[in-house]
């Protein structure tokens, strides 16, 4: 049986996942988005149509299959060659919605007060571009939100952040890598931990690979996938 190369497509077709070597990626999209999926066949190596299915988030035959995601989490997409699952591609789905940044901090007044001086803190401890240098200042930024505020107005002022993102036009992957990490980035605050102590946890987190990054954005067949920090 020939296995094909998976690929999706949210604009320009890239593989999900390369054979070999494995890795541990997902597809990141908010909740609305279609995504469109094919089996990539070696050249005359095609199968009849009625030869391939799809499985998980949506049924079907054929080479290609269109899918709109809904909801939020980790959703299947099971590429199957005559019966025998081939490849699966994991797709998370996020729907950060409420107010966009500037509302919420219009709402919350002594918020207001700290917050560009508590993301100007942790730019200036960890920087980058959906990579690890990203991951890390997102999960700091988010666990010095809690030590000086809370956890809920912590996650309800970066998820604002997000929805304004997104407003402008921010990639959705992006969207949800950052929503990840500031996640992780909420988890890892103890009660009375000093910065250095949450500047230790997180840079622990990101050698775990619990922060996760964008694959290599050179890498024409593999961009914008979401993978582990350490990978």
């Amino acid at each position: 049986m020939v296995i094909p190369e998976l690929e999706f497509s949210l604009g320009t077709w890239k593989v999900v996942d390369a054979l070999v070597p494995h890795k541990d990626v997902r597809i990141g999209v908010i909740s609305g988005d279609a995504v469109d999926f094919r089996a990539k066949f070696p050249s005359g190596a095609t199968p009849s149509n009625s030869d391939i299915s799809w499985e998980g988030e949506k049924t079907g035959t054929g080479p290609t299959i269109n899918i709109s995601f809904t909801g939020t989490g980790n959703k299947s997409v099971k590429l199957k060659v005559n019966g025998t699952e081939t490849n699966v591609a994991t797709v998370t789905v996020a729907n950060p919605t409420g107010p966009g940044k500037y509302q919420w901090l219009a709402s919350h007044p002594i918020r207001a007060l700290t917050a560009n001086s508590l993301g100007t803190e942790a730019a200036s401890w960890s920087s980058g571009h959906n990579n690890i240098g990203d991951a890390k200042r997102h999960a700091y930024w988010n666990a010095i939100l809690v030590a000086d505020w809370n956890a809920t107005d912590a996650e309800e002022f970066t998820t604002a952040y997000e929805v304004s993102g997104l407003a402008d036009g921010a990639a959705h992957n992006e969207t949800v890598m950052d929503l990840e990490n500031n996640a992780t980035g909420r988890s890892l605050y103890s009660t009375g931990a000093s910065r250095a102590t949450l500047q230790a946890a997180v840079t622990s987190a990101a050698t775990a690979g619990s922060l996760v990054i964008l694959d290599n954005l050179g890498n024409t067949n593999e961009v914008g996938l979401i993978k582990p920090s350490n990978q």
